[in-house]
């Protein structure tokens, strides 16, 4: 619904509940002409508090879609932050794949990752469809490029 600046002043402020329902209704056109999931960057949005995420979460359970998510990194650890994916993914039904998790986190090197694997199986246990993931190389990781100097794409 915006683009992913986090220079945009309407990342670092609460949605008013006018604009939150018009942003809803629009993911929902957008959802019911044929999206097949949505892609939320809730960590880039800072100002988004817990209604917008679970609004978010909301609407896209209702149109039977997945959201994948980046989780904010507000928290050491951020168990924090899985706790309000997942109440939001139990209390709407919807389908949330958590993107990058722990390696995004501020403490990406923390213990933490055991513990929120137990939570997410535990809640599929429960019928909750909330799956997650964390990408095989190390944070803030460079690609090839920066190393050499040059590009690999072909010419």
């Amino acid at each position: 619904l915006e683009t992913k600046q986090t220079d945009n002043p309407a990342h670092r402020s609460q949605a008013e509940p006018a604009a939150l329902r018009r942003l809803m209704a629009m993911l929902g056109e957008g959802l019911e002409q044929g999206g097949i999931g949505v892609g939320a960057g809730i960590v880039y949005t800072p100002g988004a508090d817990h209604k917008e995420t679970y609004e978010l979460i909301r609407t896209v359970g209702q149109h039977g879609v997945c959201l994948f998510v980046h989780i904010r990194q507000q928290h050491t650890v951020g168990m924090e932050d899985l706790h309000e994916i997942l109440a939001n993914a139990a209390t709407t039904g919807a389908s949330v794949h958590i993107c990058h998790t722990l390696a995004t986190g501020r403490y990406a090197g923390q213990s933490g990752w055991a513990d929120m694997l137990q939570m997410v199986t535990g809640i599929n246990a429960h019928g909750v469809d909330v799956s997650m993931e964390q990408y095989p190389y190390p944070y803030v990781s460079r690609q090839l490029t920066g190393f050499f100097g040059c590009s690999f794409a072909p010419d």
